[in-house]
């Protein structure tokens, strides 16, 4: 079993950093102040992984429903061109269509 600052030594980050990723919960203690120096690599991993995957929280964003708002939005403009326009039609709005 390893204290905070051997483990943050292991990670290879600060003593706050550390802190910071045992308060979110992402490594879990073992007892009172003390982390098992091989179960936390793993679990920084897994958090890590999480995040470039796109599934983890960061923050207030969850970054799995910002992409499906982003993506409902965009459909939702795509689909109905001429709506953006009113009833001011030209020539260039022919095209706007094929950049959806």
């Amino acid at each position: 079993m390893a204290t905070v600052l051997e483990l943050a030594e292991h990670l290879g980050m600060s003593h706050k950093n550390a802190n910071e990723l045992i308060k979110k919960g992402v490594i879990e203690a073992k007892g009172r102040g003390k982390y098992d120096l091989d179960v936390a690599p793993n679990q920084y991993i897994t958090h890590v992984r999480e995040i470039a995957a796109g599934r983890a929280k960061v923050g207030d964003l969850d970054l799995q429903e910002e992409r499906a708002r982003l993506a409902k939005e965009l459909s939702r403009i795509c689909a109905a061109p001429s709506a953006r326009l009113g009833h001011f039609p030209f020539e260039g709005d022919r095209a706007f269509p094929a950049q959806c």
